[in-house]
């Protein structure tokens, strides 16, 4: 694959190539997405010996980064009282919690809310794509990933699990211009989606 990269590799970078759809199917958002930070390729795991990237349909990442970024970026602090050095900290905290039904059923349901918002994992769509987290912190990002889950399935991420923190305008500076990019990388290969297209623009707009 052809990847375009935005960004520095030894802060942050986004890198993307598209493909066709393998199947074959009316849209085509098909390619691979590599997230840098510090120097590690987030996205890139073994299996069987053998050395893979992220590949698998892109617009549902797209979108979950143009809807939710506004709290990545902005005022949407972790809402339980948990501390720690860093979210991979906080939620080994956070799952040790024990109490009655209800009080579970809040606890557990907010930090559920909290993670939809600042993790992308659920728009993988099926592929192996890494369990990362995106939060505020005063005047930088943190970026943390834990992928060890991932084992049980003899998949293994060459960075399993970290934190780091960049600056926070730098941070939104590529990741608007890699959303500009791929989204416009988008509109050239799929016709009749005018209307999504369009609001994800908007979104960008916005930001």
């Amino acid at each position: 694959m052809n990847y375009k990269n935005i960004g520095d590799k030894n802060t942050v970078a986004f890198e993307y190539a598209l493909e066709n759809e393998p199947q074959n199917e009316k849209n085509n958002f098909w390619g691979s997405i590599r997230l840098w930070i510090h120097g590690i390729n987030v996205c890139k795991y073994q299996c069987e010996s053998q050395t893979f990237e992220h590949e698998g349909h892109l617009n549902y990442i797209i979108e979950w980064l143009c809807g939710n970024f506004e709290y990545i970026i902005g005022y949407d602090d972790y809402p339980l009282p948990v501390e720690g050095d860093n979210m991979n900290d906080i939620w080994e905290k956070v799952y040790e919690f024990e109490a009655d039904e209800l009080e579970e059923e809040l606890w557990f349901g907010a930090n559920s809310r909290w993670i939809f918002r600042h993790t992308w994992l659920n728009t993988r769509a099926g592929a192996v794509f890494p369990s990362v987290c995106l939060r505020r912190l005063e005047n930088d990002v943190e970026i943390s990933w834990n992928n060890e889950f991932y084992k049980k399935y003899n998949i293994y991420y060459l960075s399993e699990k970290a934190s780091f923190r960049v600056n926070r305008m730098e941070f939104i500076r590529i990741v608007v211009m890699f959303l500009k990019s791929i989204i416009s990388d988008f509109n050239e290969r799929n016709t009749g989606l005018t209307d999504w297209i369009e609001n994800l623009q908007q979104k960008i707009t916005i930001i």
